[in-house]
């Protein structure tokens, strides 16, 4: 194989697999990274970022955002403050790796042969095989020591964090503390002043308007919004020109054989019986008894499986569905489950012990594990290459294009040539799309830094490839008051509601201070709301959020029960005091301690290491070269 690719390193098809992943970092990150790939964009500590380093990581916080917030990833973008984390990440790291070096911390050769050994994609048969292992990278457009390297600090990064986090030690004292904190309920009583309520008395005069206006005129703010011209490469009009020969199907089979490996399974259904595994002999007894009574009613009885684990399976998971459990790979379940499925043939049932309890299980059916034949994904493979060769054809030809207009030439000129209709976008912001080109990510993103006048690298999206000059840039403005004038007044008439709540709420606070008990007395106004015994991840009926009155319930001492401050929940405020407070009982205490314990030192490893990192800030020469 490696012989193979040697010898057609210059063919398109090679080419392909090598930049498969450079056309989902461009479809995924934008284009931006192309212009300033050497251009230091920071120092620290005399060591340089560059600014195709900031462009990269920025490109990577950007399609990982858009995977998490799906459609609202554009409304949020500014928010998220991305390109100022993406440059604080790669100083951090850098700063990291000064410290471990420091501080000697190294990563040998065999600690690195053994992460690359245990990668999944690196196997056959369960075995590293190093044949396997410089397929995929060179499929990726790695080399091994590239991605040894990469190993290498990621162990060096995860030894300096287990160092630093090391002193992460939580004392009984603290632990009994918090899990009584935690564990505890409490139970309260409030009275909410309304901002609705006080709403009905106030009212905005045009200077209060104008006032409010000025001082949050971001608010009001219309996003900067730019207009370009632009020509589509489609794929479709290269999807003709794709040439694909039974050898480059049969090589990308090869390169990608791990994707066609279909494992050995069992189509599998259990009953579970439901106990511990260290729970007393006589439940143990009883259980077993209990499964193996089920097991006989179906070998001896012929009783239909699935309706029994419909009417006696404890697993709520899968008893709707007659125990089914559908395929089962290995590894995917306890070894004993496991071993159990496994040994058994279509039709047979059996008995099986996990630490979940008793099972009885019955396999339906058995899939051998197999490697599918390149025959039987030919015409998929054929059709993918078409289709990235026609991406590969389709960005050279706007690569062609981009040269010309970089070098001078206008994009009607450019257009010509290369038989192309020029088109124009309306004024658009960041969070918008143009019709005809909702697939393109990141465009607006492309235009950063550009003025009129000059094009944006080639731009890749599903449909192709896209060239645009940059033709107008309107400046982030805020509307005017006369637009807004409605939503300025509603404002200012929550803020002067939401203040009268608030002093409302202070007054009765100091009246109730002079009582005898000041949370019997809140108790009896007309109004006040007794909680029911709340813990302190439960939710109150009503109040949304819930969290701000459960804190000052938690944070109450008992000698000064009532919170002396109002509580904000919303635009609302509570007046709010503690009634009682239960500690956890000794069992749960026992059942919780390791998990409680556990918290704890994840919240004080995460500390130590934010410490670090700030210790490492106050001490590094950061000097910013470039603007990103």
């Amino acid at each position: 194989m490696l012989d193979l690719m040697r010898k057609h390193a210059g063919s398109w098809i090679i080419k392909i697999l090598l930049g498969a992943i450079a056309v989902a970092f461009a479809l995924s990150w934008g284009v931006s990274s192309y212009y300033s790939r050497k251009e230091v964009a920071v120092t620290v500590n005399g060591e340089p970022i560059t600014l195709a380093q900031v462009q990269e990581e920025h490109g990577r916080m950007v399609e990982e955002n858009r995977r998490q917030f799906g459609p609202q990833y554009d409304r949020l973008a500014t928010m998220l403050n991305l390109k100022e984390r993406a440059l604080n990440a790669l100083i951090d790291r850098a700063l990291l790796f000064q410290a471990a070096k420091r501080l000697g911390v190294t990563a040998s050769d065999a600690e690195v042969a053994e992460v690359v050994t245990s990668f999944p994609a690196f196997q056959r048969g369960g075995r590293f095989d190093k044949e396997q292992y410089r397929r995929v990278l060179t499929a990726n457009r790695l080399t091994p020591e590239a991605f040894e390297d990469a190993q290498r600090g990621q162990i060096i990064l995860s030894k300096l964090t287990t160092m630093v986090a090391g002193a992460a030690q939580v004392s009984p004292l603290e632990l009994e503390q918090t899990m009584d904190e935690t564990l505890g309920k409490v139970q309260g009583v409030y009275l909410v002043f309304a901002e609705e309520t006080y709403r009905k008395g106030v009212n905005a005069g045009a200077e209060e308007i104008e006032a409010y206006y000025q001082e949050h005129k971001r608010q009001y703010l219309v996003p900067e919004k730019i207009r370009v011209s632009y020509l589509v490469f489609p794929l479709s009009a290269y999807r003709d020109q794709a040439q694909v020969t039974d050898d480059d199907v049969a090589e990308y089979y090869e390169s990608q054989r791990g994707q066609y490996v279909v494992p050995e399974a069992v189509h599998a259904r259990h009953i579970l019986i439901a106990v511990a595994e260290n729970a007393p002999a006589a439940q143990l007894a009883q259980a077993q008894a209990q499964a193996e009574a089920i097991l006989a009613e179906i070998k001896d009885k012929g009783a239909d499986f699935a309706a029994l684990a419909k009417k006696d399976s404890q697993d709520p998971g899968s008893a709707a569905a007659g125990g089914d459990l559908g395929f089962i790979q290995r590894d995917m379940t306890v070894p004993a489950f496991e071993q159990a499925i496994f040994s058994l043939q279509p039709g047979e049932v059996g008995l099986v012990q996990t630490p979940y309890g008793f099972h009885v299980v019955k396999v339906e059916e058995r899939r051998e594990g197999r490697v599918i034949p390149l025959e039987e994904v030919k015409g998929e493979l054929r059709g993918k290459l078409e289709e990235q060769q026609a991406r590969q054809l389709s960005e050279a030809a706007a690569e062609r294009t981009w040269d010309m207009v970089n070098a001078g030439a206008k994009l009607p000129e450019a257009a010509a040539k290369a038989k192309l209709q020029v088109q124009q976008s309306p004024l658009f912001g960041a969070e918008e799309t143009i019709p005809g080109l909702s697939g393109v990510k990141g465009l607006h993103e492309a235009f950063e830094g550009l003025i009129p006048g000059q094009a944006a690298p080639v731009i890749p999206f599903e449909g192709g490839s896209l060239v645009a000059v940059l033709e107008e840039r309107v400046p982030e403005q805020a509307r005017p008051l006369g637009e807004v004038e409605a939503e300025v007044r509603q404002s200012v008439l929550g803020l002067k509601a939401r203040r009268l709540a608030q002093e409302a709420a202070e007054k009765l606070i100091a009246e109730l201070k002079s009582q005898p008990d000041p949370v019997q007395a809140l108790a009896q106004r007309p109004g006040a709301v007794r909680t029911a015994w709340l813990g302190i991840e439960d939710s109150v009926p009503g109040l949304t959020p819930s969290a701000p009155l459960l804190e000052a319930l938690f944070s109450r001492p008992d000698n000064a029960r009532l919170a002396l401050k109002p509580v904000e929940v919303g635009a609302d405020y509570l007046v709010a005091g503690l009634l009682g407070r239960q500690a956890p009982s000794a069992e749960e205490k026992d059942r919780r301690r390791q998990e409680v314990r556990q918290a704890m030192e994840n919240n004080l490893q995460r500390l130590l290491r934010t410490r670090f990192l700030e210790d490492l800030r106050a001490q590094a020469k950061i000097k910013v070269m470039a603007k990103f």
